[in-house]
């Protein structure tokens, strides 16, 4: 599952950071090349300003949990 977000500023970080660490499983988020854990909010500052970035949870996880922390970036 795949849900594009934007990381304009440190709040953003923070708020993305928060609901991964409520969320009950492994989150990523992707920027070109790059991956981390949506769980290290020290990685997750490295793509504040980037485009194409996006919210990744594997297929296997509950997609009605997922659309639910979406809503959060909605």
């Amino acid at each position: 599952m795949v849900y594009e977000i934007k990381l304009r500023n440190p709040k953003d970080v923070k708020n993305l950071n928060d609901a991964a660490l409520d969320y009950e499983g492994e989150l990523f988020v992707n920027c070109d090349s790059i991956s981390v854990n949506a769980k290290s909010l020290l990685a997750l500052f490295t793509l504040i300003g980037r485009k194409n970035v996006k919210l990744v949870a594997p297929d296997h996880h509950n997609p009605t949990k997922f659309a639910e922390l979406v809503k959060k970036f909605d």
